[in-house]
């Protein structure tokens, strides 16, 4: 789980209620948090004007990727938006830092 500006991730996701989607995460820049070191990350899933996308900040403390800030757009139109510290991912689980 390398995390570096113009790495890129495809997945696919679905759920019980709706079809299987690919989503693509692409690490674009990086910027700081309370004077640490954070990634901004770019999430879209979805074509033309269908398209959504989330735009997340998020950072590396020791073995967990954690983030500060999150917003969602539905084709354009904001939709959710997160501000606050919560832990994305345990990287030891994913095989990587740890």
């Amino acid at each position: 789980f390398p995390v570096a500006v113009g790495n890129r991730w495809e997945f696919r996701v679905s759920d019980t209620n709706s079809a299987e989607e690919t989503k693509v995460q692409t690490v674009t820049g990086t910027t700081s948090v309370s004077g640490a070191a954070a990634f901004v990350f770019e999430t879209e899933s979805g074509t033309g004007t269908a398209l959504n996308r989330t735009i997340s900040v998020q950072r590396l403390d020791g073995t967990k990727l954690v983030r500060a800030s999150e917003v969602t757009y539905d084709v354009d139109v904001l939709d959710q938006c997160f501000v606050g510290l919560g832990v994305r991912v345990w990287l030891w689980r994913m095989g990587g830092v740890g």
